[in-house]
């Protein structure tokens, strides 16, 4: 014991050398642990506000689109009542411009005719994916022929095709069977 002691005493420096970087150690150690603590808290608060803003967002967005499915309604009502009378107004003309000597009025009443059925066609596909959108769709399930579908669709596109010098062609068999479907939509 007594040489130990002795020795110490002429060693001790590099002792307390290694009980200081102990001690170093041990506080640095310490500070990261408090660093790490507060850079976890300032993250789980971050993480909280951008939970809060993506909800905030979120709620934003909905009310968006209920804004814009309620104008796409309501526009869409405003323009389909005089697209209507449009309809109505040139089918009148288009039968009476012959008995009045206007003959030569038809094929412009026809295009009027055409282009409102078009529009109000055009109106009503809007409000309609505003009713998708609002999950308020009516569908009017009934079986039907799907190549006659085909078929029928081929032929109401065709006048549009040719127009712009355009060629459709469609490969459909005739025995494709029936389908349970809303045959317009």
């Amino acid at each position: 014991m007594v040489f130990e002691r002795a020795h110490c005493g002429t060693d001790c420096g590099g002792e307390r050398a290694l009980l200081g970087l102990a001690v170093f150690a041990t506080v640095r150690s310490r500070q990261r642990k408090r660093e790490a603590e507060r850079l976890r808290e300032q993250l789980l608060v971050e993480e909280q506000k951008a939970r809060q803003a993506a909800e905030e967002a979120k709620e934003a967005a909905e009310i968006a689109n209920k804004a814009k499915s309620q104008f796409l309604a309501s526009m869409s009502h405003e323009l389909r009542t005089p697209l209507n009378a449009i309809i109505g107004y040139s089918e009148m003309l288009e039968e009476e411009a012959p008995d009045i000597g206007a003959e030569s009025m038809v094929p412009d009443l026809q295009k009027i005719h055409g282009a409102a059925k078009h529009q109000l066609s055009l109106i009503n596909d809007i409000l309609d994916l505003s009713k998708v959108e609002a999950g308020k769709m009516t569908l009017f399930i009934e079986e039907f022929d799907v190549a006659k579908l085909v078929r029928e669709v081929e032929a109401t596109v065709q006048p549009l095709v040719e127009k712009n010098a355009n060629k459709l062609e469609v490969d459909c068999p005739a025995d494709l069977g029936a389908m349970r479907a809303d045959q317009t939509k």
